[in-house]
């Protein structure tokens, strides 16, 4: 469940939401292309389980900026499929941080790519930026 979804967009600018304790995700991002969220304000309870900012698949050529980001999961979830995404001057914190994956689940081959994290800071979060991956295994 999320407060927001935005499935194939094109040319989408999104800016200046307060948005508070969703019960899930805060905005999904699926199959978008050219898509920019600014001065964006997003806050969840640290403790909340499952309340990523944005959670992102299938897309390319994102850009999310100059915003304040706290909540219980990760600040931006990147899953398979996506490309070119750019997070720049982003306040995040309570949290996970900004996280690609998890990828490679069940041996599963999926592509992220080109993702920049530049002048962000990290306050509380247990991680900054990682890539989460699946053990993958060799054995049939």
């Amino acid at each position: 469940m999320q407060l927001l979804r935005f499935r194939s967009c094109n040319d989408l600018s999104v800016s200046s939401l307060n948005l508070a304790n969703s019960p899930g995700s805060h905005i999904a991002i699926n199959h978008c292309e050219n898509a920019r969220f600014f001065n964006m304000n997003i806050n969840a309870p640290g403790h909340s389980p499952n309340t990523d900012a944005y959670d992102i698949s299938s897309s390319k050529n994102v850009v999310f900026e100059d915003s304040t980001i706290a909540v219980g999961d990760d600040c931006i979830a990147i899953n398979g499929g996506c490309s070119y995404i750019n997070a720049t001057g982003l306040a995040c914190g309570p949290g996970h941080g900004i996280s690609i994956g998890s990828l490679g689940k069940n041996n599963s081959h999926e592509i992220v790519e080109e993702v920049y994290v530049n002048n962000c800071t990290f306050n509380g979060t247990t991680n900054g930026a990682r890539i989460k991956t699946w053990e993958v295994s060799i054995w049939p």
